[in-house]
């Protein structure tokens, strides 16, 4: 369990270090899904940096940075995840 959580704050440090794309001011949602031992990470382009979503395998869900609070790209994908 230890290991998953050094895997974990290793990827939410790399995902800050993305291109400055980001600054473009482009609507359109990017999203990136990564399957490791133990947990699914999904990695969203929320305009000045990631969102995070860690689904681990025991049921947790960890919703990181969603960006600004009146972008609905990230509850969009978890309705229709959902649906």
């Amino acid at each position: 369990m230890k290991k998953i959580w050094i895997l974990i704050a290793a990827l939410l440090v790399l995902s800050g270090c993305g291109s400055m794309s980001s600054f473009s001011g482009e609507a359109e949602s990017k999203v990136s899904t990564e399957k490791l031992q133990g947990a699914n990470f999904t990695f969203f382009d929320v305009g000045q940096g990631d969102s995070t979503l860690i689904e681990a395998d025991d049921g947790t869900t960890i919703l990181i940075d969603t960006g600004r609070s009146d972008d609905k790209r990230i509850l969009t994908y978890l309705e229709e995840k959902n649906s």
